[in-house]
């Protein structure tokens, strides 16, 4: 029995494998079930890997992604009725006496094409927009994915005998039941995909809205689930590392909670104000994973700090 439990377990990362791991995000990673007494290397590695690799993966998205294109169509629009009036009082004396000038027919074009070169332009930003947000949502999680079975493996090797890993068992149990939940939730999404059906499903607005509202409910739904799940990760991994004799603050390992916000009441919102709260709403999408990732930063390099002293 001792030898094929021996044999089950998985063969500990040398540490100068450890940079690779920055390179493997896009793996989907299942529970660490390693055995007690390896070697600490390995998992730390894959924890710091994990932690360094969020400077590739949170990026902080400037709220500007929302104004530019607001801004872009409001001017066009502006720019392209003044043209028409301007050039519609210059002949308006050939108008009353019957005279249609080719130049206001030319004017109204110019003044047309300049709206809807503006609107384009603004549905090409929110395009981009959409792409940003979905694909640094997909590599956060995927970078948490490998923090979490970094710090398991961590966790069960610091123990060092199968008697000390007993007084963390409720912890390890815990952070594997988050994994799992996570893995299952968190799927990815098409970053393309969602791109591209937001700026072609645009000219059909019914189709335009229900592709919205889906998107801002999965990006919403996410993130909150998320939010939650790693508050009580950081609050176990805090626990089992105290239980093993790691010197750390109570306090360190209990992150701010963002704000919960209701899906159906930004509907009503967004119907109330003919669709004016959705630039609101789009901004909310921008800030609240920014102040996610500045929170759950701030914890890993804690974290980070704690391991390394060992």
């Amino acid at each position: 029995m001792a030898e094929n439990e021996q044999q089950s377990a998985p063969e500990e990362k040398p540490a100068e494998e450890a940079p690779k791991i920055t390179r493997r995000l896009a793996a989907k990673p299942g529970p660490a079930p390693v055995q007690p007494g390896l070697h600490l290397d390995g998992p730390r590695q894959q924890i710091l890997g994990a932690i360094a690799a969020r400077k590739v993966t949170d990026k902080d998205i400037s709220a500007i992604w929302v104004f530019a294109p607001m801004l872009i169509s409001i001017a066009g629009v502006i720019i392209g009725i003044a043209v028409m009036i301007s050039e519609l009082f210059r002949v308006l004396n050939d108008i009353v006496i019957g005279v249609m000038p080719a130049s206001l027919l030319g004017a109204f074009a110019l003044g047309f094409m300049i709206v809807i070169a503006s609107l384009i332009v603004a549905l090409i930003f929110f395009g981009l927009l959409t792409f940003n947000l979905v694909e640094r949502q997909n590599q956060h999680f995927q970078r948490e994915a490998q923090l979490r079975t970094g710090v398991v493996y961590y966790l069960r090797a610091a123990a060092g005998s199968a008697e000390k890993e007993a007084t963390i068992a409720v912890e390890i149990a815990t952070i594997n039941s988050l994994h799992v939940q996570s893995m299952q939730d968190e799927r990815p999404h098409s970053a393309i995909g969602w791109a591209l059906a937001l700026v072609l499903g645009s000219w059909v607005p019914v189709l335009n809205i229900i592709l919205l509202l889906y998107l801002f409910n999965f990006l919403m739904k996410n993130l909150d689930s998320h939010d939650i799940r790693w508050s009580m990760f950081l609050q176990q991994t805090g626990s089992a590392l105290m239980k093993l004799g790691h010197n750390t603050a109570p306090q360190v390992w209990y992150s701010k909670r963002l704000e919960q916000r209701s899906f159906i009441l930004y509907v009503v919102l967004s119907i109330i104000t003919l669709g004016l709260f959705a630039f609101y709403w789009w901004y909310i999408l921008i800030t609240d994973p920014n102040e996610h990732f500045r929170m759950q930063a701030y914890h890993e390099d804690r974290l980070a700090e704690t391991i390394t002293r060992i």
